[in-house]
């Protein structure tokens, strides 16, 4: 029989029902490296075609090129194996590295809540979410370096140790570090242990 090619059931059924459906369009068929990538679940999304009928139409109307066959970009599975294989070292580095207490003369680290969120969806959660970006813990803090008012443990802001803190702005950088004895962002500041990574908070 005649060769088949692919053709969005979107533009397809505008085609049959608008006189001028525009150029074919395969937006989302495509990705970022300019190749078709079509997953399995995008799979009902698109319709099989006679290749004549194809060149008929990507002659009146022009528009994006031909899929011949179906499947991802080689490129983009690569590039999630190695976004997944990411994701389990980084949760597995924190997971070893993490503690609820520390021991005495050590230091908690404090870290937005919010970016450890987005950290927790990017690790755990959501495969597309991309990384969360440097360490977000200006947002904590006002012009003047100390803390704004009405913060709250486990609301705004969670404590890591120095171990954690490390991993986290190995990968991300950001800051500033905001270093305590005590898990209360409004308590005296304490020394900053030589291996800690990053500029560190200072209060105006």
């Amino acid at each position: 029989g005649e060769s088949q090619v692919w053709i969005s059931k979107l533009w397809w059924h505008r085609w049959l029902n608008v006189v001028n459906p525009g150029p074919i369009d395969l937006t989302g068929f495509t990705c970022h490296h300019g190749k078709v990538h079509i997953p399995t679940s995008d799979e009902a999304k698109l319709k099989s075609i006679p290749v004549t009928v194809w060149d008929t139409l990507l002659a009146k109307y022009k528009g994006g090129a031909q899929i011949g066959t179906l499947g991802e970009c080689e490129e983009c599975v690569a590039e999630r194996e190695e976004m997944n294989r990411r994701r389990r070292c980084e949760q597995k580095m924190v997971h070893e590295s993490d503690k609820t207490y520390i021991e005495p003369g050590q230091a908690w680290f404090i870290v937005d809540k919010q970016w450890l969120q987005s950290w927790l969806a990017f690790v755990n959660e959501d495969l597309h979410r991309p990384p969360p970006g440097p360490i977000s813990n200006d947002r904590l803090l006002g012009q003047d370096g100390a803390p704004i008012e009405g913060l709250e443990r486990g609301l705004n802001y969670r404590g890591v140790n120095l171990e954690v803190w490390n991993i986290f702005h190995r990968i991300y950088g950001g800051g500033p570090a905001i270093v305590r004895s005590r898990l209360d962002i409004y308590s005296p500041a304490c020394p900053v242990p030589r291996s800690a990574l990053g500029t560190v908070q200072v209060m105006q």
